[in-house]
């Protein structure tokens, strides 16, 4: 349905324009970082206010129970961190992006996809991107990793995406 029209049109417009990713709309926003951005603050409210529901029940000798997970004090069922879900819109966003890394890397030998910085070094442009990431969503890889297990593999279906692979390096 829309969403593989929504992917064929993205891939040809990478395709055509592949560092149109790293250049910033009218409100200095990449393509796709707003609502990933908004995901990452939604999952760190949450968390918050989960924090501030959970009340760590310590030992006699001060310190917290066994588990550094799972809160199993008077009979709580709670985890300790917050269980984030991965909102399908922000799945394909990271597609997206995962797809751009894989057009600049097939097309990395294009001089177009070189750029000199104000050191004259050339500076490839899925390095550019990643820094961006890293920039603009300091908190995407914390927040993936927090992904409850929903019985669909969504962390490591991100996980397995050329972003978070290239977030690694």
């Amino acid at each position: 349905g829309g969403r593989q029209i929504a992917t064929s049109f993205a891939r040809h417009l990478f395709e055509q324009y592949p560092e149109a990713i790293t250049f910033p709309d009218a409100n200095g926003d990449l393509p796709f970082f707003t609502l990933i951005s908004d995901w990452i603050q939604w999952a760190t409210e949450k968390r918050m206010k989960d924090e501030s529901k959970t009340n760590y029940a310590a030992r006699s000798d001060g310190d917290l129970d066994n588990s550094i997970f799972y809160d199993s004090s008077r009979g709580s069922k709670r985890f300790r961190f917050p269980r984030v879900e991965l909102w399908e819109e922000v799945e394909w966003c990271f597609l997206m992006i995962s797809i751009e890394l894989d057009t600049l890397a097939r097309d990395a030998s294009l001089p177009s996809f070189k750029t000199r910085s104000r050191l004259q070094k050339d500076i490839d442009k899925r390095e550019e991107l990643i820094a961006k990431v890293l920039e603009r969503l300091p908190k995407l890889y914390t927040t993936v990793l927090l992904l409850e297990d929903d019985g669909l593999d969504s962390r490591a279906r991100a996980l397995e995406m050329d972003l978070f692979k290239r977030l690694l390096f």
